[in-house]
């Protein structure tokens, strides 16, 4: 099913965002949705986070009953591909299992994105499916290694993602060839990581998106609007910090989701290595008895976010 010539987002819209660390990031769909309101400021759509850092389609097949259906979404824009290819089964000299591996890996991300959009079909969600960001094996000097072929794998995956959109006659916005094309030209989409967009790659994710899902001329958004939009952003990724852990903990589903999230830490916490994990380890336990006060402040700046886009549209009138 080809894209809608107007715009797919409806007054009263909750739309899940449903990806990986990217779509956590967000600055992409953030954009998106202060464009939809400048435009349309009558129009009110709820975007809601359901990033996670490190998930793939089966994270969030998994985590779906706890992270994805609370939030009664009529509208979902899913992307996965960057983890579920198991990049680290791409070394320069691969052995016969990575091999067997990477086969694996493209398998179960197709299995695990066709049953996660069934079963947001089957709970009368419309779909979007979006095809992955690029892996930048093309840039020559970055800090991070080269892993030659991931963006090969991240290209099975779009056809998957395509082929699965047309299947299930679904709408579908290819990110990866256009943006693996402008890689390829030397662009700096992508971050020294090869993994994550930079603000220039965010700009182009918007661009895209935003020509398929609601074409129309960009206009400005207003300050306030825009202050608005990423206060409520930055709050939302505050609230959903501990999301990751429990996500990350696994089938261990026996106990409330504090206590997944604090078992997994208190397992895990000592021996992890990533600078990064262990700050956000850290940030969750501070974050888990917060959590009341955190959702409450993210509900008045949703509210905050709706006010300031009825005044813009009053302004506008």
């Amino acid at each position: 099913m080809t894209c809608p010539k107007s715009s797919i987002f409806r007054d009263g819209d909750v739309v899940a965002m449903i990806g990986d660390s990217i779509t956590y990031d967000g600055r992409w769909w953030v954009s998106l949705r202060e464009q939809l309101l400048a435009r349309r400021p009558a129009v009110n759509c709820d975007f809601r986070n359901c990033g996670i850092a490190g998930d793939g389609a089966e994270g969030a097949l998994r985590g779906y009953n706890w992270d994805i259906a609370p939030h009664h979404p009529t509208l979902a824009l899913v992307m996965f591909g960057m983890n579920d290819v198991w990049r680290d089964c791409y070394a320069p000299s691969p052995t016969e299992a990575m091999l067997t591996r990477r086969a694996e890996a493209l398998d179960r991300f197709l299995a695990a994105s066709s049953a996660l959009v069934d079963r947001l079909l089957e709970d009368g969600v419309r779909v979007v499916l979006v095809t992955p960001t690029p892996f930048d094996q093309y840039a020559p000097e970055r800090p991070a290694p080269n892993l030659p072929g991931v963006d090969d794998a991240l290209a099975v995956c779009g056809g998957m993602v395509r082929g699965l959109a047309a299947a299930r006659r679904l709408p579908v916005v290819d990110l990866h060839t256009p943006l693996r094309r402008r890689c390829v030209a030397g662009e700096p989409l992508v971050g020294e990581d090869r993994v994550h967009p930079g603000d220039p790659g965010h700009d182009a994710m918007t661009a895209l998106v935003a020509a398929a899902l609601c074409p129309g001329p960009t206009v400005p958004v207003p300050p306030a609007l825009r202050a608005a939009s990423r206060a409520l952003h930055a709050a939302e990724c505050r609230l959903r910090t501990p999301a990751m852990f429990r996500n990350w903990a696994g089938d261990a589903t026996a106990g409330s989701g504090d206590e997944v999230i604090l078992r997994y830490l208190d397992q895990n916490q000592e021996k992890e290595q990533n600078p990064w994990v262990v700050e956000q380890m850290q940030l969750c336990r501070s974050l888990l008895s917060r959590q009341a006060e955190l959702a409450a402040e993210v509900a008045a700046l949703r509210q905050r976010l709706a006010e300031v886009a009825r005044a813009e549209s009053l302004n506008a009138s």
